[in-house]
């Protein structure tokens, strides 16, 4: 909670406060490739860049998007800074969207040891992409992780019900499928808040 705050006060000091505006947030439950328990991220931004920040009790992420512009998809990039388990770990985050289709890549390196010393020795952290693909109140979609050598395949389904203009609630499952630990399905449920334009 304490990186949380730190990465929040950095994102609202890298922006020009005069355009700074929460552009949403989502609170979710349950596991998925990257988190489980109890997740919140915030979004911030304005017409060049986007902050998002993720944090729970394991982990906290700040990514500092910048829009590509005069392109025919939506396309996103650029760096990000977490802390998982007491391990810094810093890399690379792309997105980008078309339409219904939605793709990103995200890599990863860390730095240390966590709790069994205090090297600092960089290492590969993960690589993830995916895509997802957007059909009424459905999302269909399939990644794949690599963390820390263990490759997992992650094909999802989730079902994104609107309450109002700002609020919609949503329910998924990934099936996580990989060699070296047990198969198992990853449920997730949420609440996201987007403003009006």
């Amino acid at each position: 909670m304490i990186v949380l705050m730190i990465c929040f006060v950095f994102a609202s000091t890298s922006v020009n406060a005069d355009k700074l505006k929460l552009n949403g947030f989502t609170a979710s439950m349950g596991k998925s490739a990257v988190s489980s328990g109890l997740t919140a991220s915030f979004f911030f931004g304005n017409k060049t860049s986007e902050i998002e920040i993720t944090g729970n009790n394991s982990m906290s992420c700040l990514v500092y998007f910048f829009k590509i512009k005069n392109l025919p998809a939506k396309i996103e990039v650029g760096p990000y800074f977490g802390y998982y388990q007491n391990i810094v770990n810093l890399g690379i985050y792309a997105k980008a969207s078309i339409k219904f289709l939605n793709v990103f890549y995200w890599r990863g390196w860390e730095f240390g040891d966590g709790d069994e010393g205090q090297s600092w020795k960089v290492g590969e952290f993960f690589d993830m992409w995916g895509s997802y693909i957007n059909v009424w109140k459905f999302s269909v979609g399939y990644s794949y992780l690599n963390f820390r050598g263990t490759r997992n395949y992650l094909p999802g389904l989730s079902l994104n019900i609107p309450l109002n203009k700002k609020f919609t609630v949503f329910a998924g499952v990934d099936y996580k499928i990989s060699k070296k630990c047990e198969n198992e399905p990853l449920f997730k449920l949420g609440l996201t808040y987007r403003p009006r334009k």
